[in-house]
């Protein structure tokens, strides 16, 4: 019998990443507490940040579970982790109020995602001259990871990223690496046991996307920190916390689920 709180912070208002999770632990029968609707922001627009950290100050509870989203808590959900312009030391500044709420003795199981590059020309979920460069960005992107890995780049493909305005490659750029070292300082709390279990996610990933590419670096800093078995780096933003929560059902109880496969056909 599961008879703790878990606080619910998801990583952003949709159905799919709010519902499911409510749903499933309704199932369950676990107390969940979770933030109004309309505290989340919508798509595109972000939520009231100093409200949100508000309502956690106040929810949180000695002796709760918080799975949250770290990319809801420092930027306001998963689009506005790809289109903001808050600077790192800002991002790290809300970060900090997982060390805060980690002092009421709480287990938080926190996941945060590795930016994507989609490959199509569309400003829906991305910055406004994705529209027009998108598939540019994806082959940008492409070269990145393979001179992360120390491979030669065509002639061909860095011709065709010539014609990328250079002020759309520079905020390309600089939000990435904002992102990246965000992720970096929560894989740093993880070691300081501040956040108990991380799930690092990629969305969107190809095999020749800077997001695998990227993966490799954290990974390569997991291992180093030998943190391996409090982090899962995955595929998978939308599901995040789904996972999370299960594990947070199988570890109160002490139970390790097993499965099987059946495959209908050869």
């Amino acid at each position: 019998m599961f008879d703790k709180r878990v606080i619910f912070l998801p990583v952003d208002e949709r159905f799919c990443t709010r519902d499911y999770f409510l749903l499933l632990a309704r199932a369950a029968n676990i107390d969940v507490v979770t933030p109004p609707k309309v505290y989340l922001g919508a798509k595109k627009t972000p939520p009231d940040l100093r409200r949100l950290s508000k309502w956690l100050e106040e929810t949180v509870l000695p002796g709760d579970y918080l799975v949250i989203s770290v990319d809801m808590l420092v930027h306001g959900g998963l689009i506005p982790s790809r289109i903001s312009l808050d600077t790192l030391d800002t991002l790290i500044e809300r970060l900090g109020l997982l060390e805060e709420l980690k002092k009421s003795d709480v287990k938080i199981y926190a996941t945060t995602t590795i930016t994507r590059t989609p490959f199509y020309n569309s400003s829906e979920e991305e910055p406004d001259y994705w529209q027009y460069f998108g598939l540019d960005m994806y082959d940008l992107s492409r070269l990145l990871a393979r001179s992360f890995r120390g491979e030669m780049v065509h002639r061909s493909m860095i011709e065709k990223i010539g014609k990328i305005p250079s002020h759309f490659v520079t905020d390309y750029l600089v939000r990435r690496i904002r992102n990246r070292k965000l992720v970096s300082s929560v894989i740093e709390l993880v070691d300081k046991g501040v956040i108990d279990f991380l799930n690092l996610v990629l969305d969107d990933n190809s095999k020749e996307s800077i997001s695998l590419a990227e993966s490799e670096i954290h990974r390569a800093m997991v291992d180093s920190l030998k943190i391996g078995s409090r982090v899962s780096i995955h595929a998978g933003a939308d599901e995040a916390t789904l996972s999370l929560l299960a594990r947070v059902l199988s570890e109160s109880v002490g139970e390790i689920p097993t499965f099987e496969v059946h495959y209908a056909s050869p």
